[in-house]
């Protein structure tokens, strides 16, 4: 009778740590992680929560994240991890962050800018980069075109003054409006709205007002990019 001894193993070739931009901490809902060019070999989410890929040959692979409450991305290219025996896992981990799109359950207590970017022909463009200039912030579109900005911890002291240099949102007419810059009285924030097409780069650039309702929720004119010219 033969009998044959088999060691099996296991080599940790790509690992991925995904990070909600809004809160810093893990994402919520149903995330989907996988490789744009080796789609028969899934990710295994481990005990803390790493996306993490076994025993690929090495090569170049790009990460695609699918996922209901953040900008879905098809984009970044993955970092193969050398062997590197006694190394945490966190110390190797490549580090992704995601979007919240206009789904994402933010608090009621959140403020937030919610838009929608649309070529000439009143189509939404997907994937636009869109940027608050004055904070500054950047987010990007989904499928639909649509985007929400979102202001993480604005400070507020209830003052009926409009010269209030220590917060972020001041009193003005008996309305609540963020400061473009907390050492700024400026009210005016500019939203620009930036793809590129056949490697040349539109753009387009809206001022919106930064009054909000006790919702905080700010509801920003449609961005329309001229991707003709």
């Amino acid at each position: 009778m033969n009998t044959s001894n088999e060691t099996l193993i296991t080599k940790l070739s790509i690992a991925i740590n995904l990070k909600d931009k809004y809160t810093k901490k893990q994402p919520i809902g149903k995330i989907k992680v996988s490789l744009k060019n080796l789609h028969s070999q899934k990710a295994t989410r481990n005990t803390s929560g790493y996306y993490l890929f076994l025993n690929i040959p090495e090569d170049d692979y790009t990460i695609k994240v699918g996922s209901n409450y953040y900008i879905c991305l098809d984009d970044i290219k993955a970092q193969f991890i050398k062997p590197n025996p006694g190394k945490p896992i966190e110390e190797l981990a490549q580090e992704i962050l995601l979007y919240p799109n206009p789904c994402y359950p933010f608090p009621n207590s959140a403020t937030i800018i919610r838009g929608q970017v649309k070529d000439e022909n009143e189509k939404p463009v997907p994937h636009a980069s869109v940027e608050l200039i004055e904070r500054p912030m950047t987010t990007y579109t989904d499928e639909n075109g649509w985007y929400v900005i979102f202001f993480s911890s604005l400070t507020f002291t209830a003052k009926d003054t409009d010269t209030d240099q220590t917060s972020d949102i001041i009193i003005k007419n008996h309305k609540r409006i963020i400061k473009t810059q907390k050492t700024s009285l400026n009210t005016i924030f500019h939203i620009k709205a930036s793809t590129t097409i056949n490697a040349k780069t539109f753009s387009e650039t809206i001022e919106l007002p930064t009054e909000v309702e006790e919702c905080t929720s700010i509801t920003a004119p449609a961005i329309k990019l001229n991707t003709s010219s």
